[in-house]
């Protein structure tokens, strides 16, 4: 039973889902591209091949097929770097880019005749043999209780809470905002270190930890590390991830008050916030020591038509800590 349940709830996060960037730049057009890798990239965020083929003006050019999701999710299905070699010959299928030669690839046809599925909630394209639709082990709970650690320990979402921010009542400014936003061109994809709420959102494990009586928060998008002042001081400099106070309110509950957030963007679509935006997050451990719940409450005047809240909660699973990286190529 604890197998079944913690398959269900890892499985829920969709892999597409947690991309590095927003996929706004491709179109609801489909292609096909037939051409000759020239190049694999085969790290995280996710995967990218580089063909020739022919581009909309029938001059041969460099087609950047690119993945729907990290190198290891894709592993755990059974497509691997090895699939794929410089000199092969490959046909691709997805999203087309409405700005470069590119494409969101969904499935790849082998020069063999198998088609590779590159995502876990792909359809097949072709008729043929099938790599990719293979099933991930399930991770299953950790014995929290007989542990005890505590809030001190890795903790996985279930879910998608990115999914909730889509619901947000946001001000016409901050909508406005998104047109300046560059699809190809921003701070997502250039990796730069992101900010707070859009961190927080992202579905990814987190780890909490004691350091010098405070509290460090560690969430594996980006590796993001943020400080929980638990005895907060003067020093409070703004910064993308603002200052954190922290108190508990007794012994299952962590409440974080974070003020002073320098960073632009309330998510990876170019949407504005303001200086003055805040975050409040509740932690509260179950009793058994196995879930985590968070609802956090936002409060951005230029963001936001009014404060908003969002929650949902996290596992204690028998699951390594996985940090998701950015790399730009």
């Amino acid at each position: 039973m604890r197998a079944a349940i913690a398959l269900s709830i890892f499985l829920a996060v969709p892999m597409g889902a947690i991309a590095h960037h927003s996929r706004a730049e491709f179109a609801n057009e489909t292609r096909e591209i037939d051409g000759v890798i020239t190049s694999v990239v085969w790290r995280n965020p996710h995967i990218a091949l580089f063909v020739d083929a022919p581009g909309d003006d029938g001059a041969e050019t460099s087609w950047r097929i690119e993945g729907l999701t990290r190198p290891a999710a894709l592993e755990r299905a059974g497509v691997n770097a090895a699939l794929f070699a410089v000199g092969d010959r490959i046909t691709a299928f997805g999203q087309v880019s409405r700005f470069r030669d590119a494409l969101l690839v969904t499935n790849i046809l082998l020069a063999d005749g198998r088609e590779v599925l590159m995502d876990a909630n792909v359809a097949q394209h072709w008729s043929g043999p099938v790599v990719g639709d293979g099933e991930a082990p399930a991770p299953q709970l950790a014995d929290a209780a007989t542990e005890n650690r505590g809030f001190y320990r890795v903790w996985h979402p279930a879910g998608n809470p990115m999914r909730q921010m889509r619901n947000f009542e946001f001000t016409e400014q901050a909508i406005a905002a998104r047109a300046d936003w560059d699809p190809v061109d921003n701070p997502i994809v250039a990796c730069e270190q992101p900010g707070l709420p859009g961190t927080l959102f992202h579905p990814r494990p987190i780890e909490l930890s004691e350091q010098d009586g405070d509290i460090v928060l560690h969430h594996a998008f980006s590796d993001t590390r943020r400080t929980i002042h638990m005895s907060p001081n003067g020093n409070r400099a703004r910064s993308h991830l603002g200052y954190s106070a922290g108190r508990w309110e007794g012994e299952r509950s962590l409440v974080i008050e974070t003020t002073g957030i320098d960073y632009p963007y309330f998510d990876n679509r170019g949407t504005m916030q303001g200086a003055n935006i805040e975050l409040v997050e509740r932690y509260s451990l179950s009793e058994d020591q196995s879930r985590l719940d968070l609802e956090i409450t936002i409060t951005d005047s230029v963001a936001l038509s009014a404060p908003v809240s969002a929650s949902w909660h996290f596992l204690a699973l028998d699951a390594p800590f996985e940090l998701y990286e950015c790399n730009v190529f």
